[in-house]
């Protein structure tokens, strides 16, 4: 595992609390930051640094990709936005967009190999 993917990992576990918060119409505030917490403990100095080394590294691989793509898979992962509303806003098919979600993220994959 790639420390990207950890990352990735982490941020859709947080979007997913966040859905099952708003599902189950529990207050957000502090029983969320109480998640947030528990998922993202405070980083040590070290963890910071390779942080920013490692979002460099993937904004890097990012602009490599087809501008769609690249638009897409920031606006859903990184953004937290749901495909629909990527699809949408861009006046195309939820499939298209699934379909360039998931071409980028595979593009990514072997971006990221190369830097790792």
């Amino acid at each position: 595992n790639t420390v990207y993917s950890v990352v990735l990992k982490k941020r859709i576990s947080l979007l997913t609390y966040q859905a099952v918060f708003r599902r189950f119409r529990i207050p957000l505030n502090e029983n969320f930051s109480k998640v947030q917490r528990a998922l993202f403990p405070p980083l040590t100095p070290e963890e910071i640094i390779l942080d920013e080394e490692n979002r460099s590294v993937l904004y890097a691989a990012l602009d490599q990709l087809p501008p769609i793509q690249a638009r897409r898979v920031y606006a859903h992962y990184i953004l937290g936005k749901k495909k629909s509303e990527i699809a949408r806003a861009e006046n195309v098919e939820g499939s298209a967009v699934c379909d360039s979600i998931r071409r980028g993220l595979k593009n990514l994959s072997e971006l990221l190999k190369n830097f790792h």
